[in-house]
């Protein structure tokens, strides 16, 4: 139940990338601590699209690939329903907050 947090597609800025990235830790972790198991979870993201395709899925797996380690990547929400409908009640909430508001503010 170890687990840390690295950072993936970095940009092409000039200014420094948030680290540690996640294909160097997965390296130093299998290296100096000797793990064998890596689970993948970009949490900033809620649907597979290139960067989590791509650096998960393809540049994570090479590494791991690589070290002879076992690689896994929980399926994004994407349109589950249940994912949906969690949205569609959030957005609900607030415009009906706004509308009340709106209401109050206008004595209508």
């Amino acid at each position: 139940q170890k687990y840390t947090i690295g950072w993936q597609s970095a940009g092409n800025t000039p200014d420094p990338w948030i680290g540690p990235d996640v294909q160097d830790l997965t390296k130093d972790l299998y290296e100096e601590h000797g793990y064998e198991s890596f689970v993948y979870c970009p949490v900033g993201f809620v649907a597979e699209h290139l960067e989590v395709l791509y650096d998960n899925d393809y540049e994570c797996k090479v590494v791991t690939d690589e070290l002879n380690a076992k690689y896994f990547r929980p399926n994004m929400p994407n349109a589950q329903s249940a994912f949906i409908d969690c949205l569609a009640e959030i957005v609900s909430k607030k415009v009906k907050e706004i509308v009340d508001k709106d209401l109050v503010l206008n004595n209508n």
